[in-house]
């Protein structure tokens, strides 16, 4: 799993050849901690996939004009993908992540 910041979004995201996931999570976040571990497995898990990568940001300590409206209560998903990344898919499901995958 890439951590993502301001520093290297663009080049991680939106430059970068594969699909990207990306959660976006806040510090101070109870429901961001409490799923933190299970995204973690998660992103394990996924790394088979060559063309995808899964990266976190926390919104707390980078600002990142393409996720300035992504100020979570609850982990945000962005799915990003290769080849069209000024539409990203934003996930409106349970933090789950059987349903994620």
């Amino acid at each position: 799993m890439k951590k993502i910041n301001r520093i290297n979004f663009e080049k991680e995201v939106i430059k970068s050849e594969n699909d990207v996931l990306l959660e976006i999570y806040g510090k101070f976040c109870p429901a961001c901690n409490f799923f933190a571990p299970k995204f973690d497995s998660f992103a394990g898990e996924m790394q088979e996939y060559k063309n995808l990568t899964i990266g976190k940001v926390c919104a707390d300590h980078n600002y990142i004009p393409e996720l300035k409206n992504s100020k979570p209560y609850t982990p945000i998903f962005w799915y990003y993908k290769a080849g069209d990344k000024d539409n990203p898919v934003q996930y409106e499901g349970k933090n789950d992540p059987e349903q994620l995958r």
